[in-house]
């Protein structure tokens, strides 16, 4: 199951990724952190865009039917 979720992840990424350089190409200089590790927290963001000066986190819940409280923080 976790090999299928990332495989469909990585999949929307690059799509996402195409399209957005596609209609800015300034974006093309960004950088993308997968399972992007939070050393105080013991946990994981599922992927960091670095844009510049901006910085976007991404946290995936891949065909989840509920979300835990942990999901939502």
């Amino acid at each position: 199951m976790v090999t299928i979720s990332w495989e469909s992840i990585i999949q929307i990424l690059k799509i996402s990724c195409r399209q957005l350089t596609v209609l800015n190409p300034s974006t093309y200089n960004w950088h993308i952190l997968l399972e992007y590790e939070i050393p105080r927290l013991s946990s994981r963001i599922d992927a960091v865009i670095i844009a510049n000066d901006i910085i976007f986190v991404i946290e995936f819940k891949y065909e989840r039917k509920t979300y835990e409280s942990a999901d939502i923080r």
